[in-house]
């Protein structure tokens, strides 16, 4: 099944998307995520792409929750695909995990040893070039 077919499935006898789409975030998120795959020639892609930012877009004004909206924006802004997760850890950590749990803070903890090793990796690796 092709690209064309796989988004079909969304769409309605008149070629747009499916009402019921509209309501559901998490899936738009990931329509969304899926359309920055987007190819040069791939309208379906486009389509759904414009179609998701569009109603992501309107839901950041009306949702409820301060975490829910950093979330959509974050997607809408920052796409995983065309950003560097790596990089993007450290801000993750910071925005989300501060107010957790007492497991979290250990987690927090783990995950910035990591994003530090990495961060110190890439900078020998960045002197060995310049050498």
């Amino acid at each position: 099944m092709g690209t064309t077919e796989v988004f079909n499935s969304f769409k309605d006898e008149e070629g747009k998307f499916k009402q019921e789409l509209s309501g559901d975030i998490k899936g738009l998120m990931g329509l969304y995520e899926a359309s920055q795959l987007n190819i040069e020639g791939e309208d379906m892609l486009h389509e759904a792409g414009g179609y998701s930012y569009r109603l992501l877009k309107s839901y950041v004004t009306c949702l409820g929750y301060p975490q829910d909206r950093a979330v959509v924006e974050h997607t809408l802004k920052y796409p995983h695909h065309k950003s560097l997760p790596k990089f993007m850890a450290k801000d993750f950590i910071i925005r989300n995990l501060q107010r957790a749990n007492e497991w979290m803070k250990e987690l927090q903890e783990l995950a910035m040893i990591d994003f530090e090793m990495v961060q110190s990796q890439h900078q020998q690796e960045i002197l060995r070039i310049s050498e």
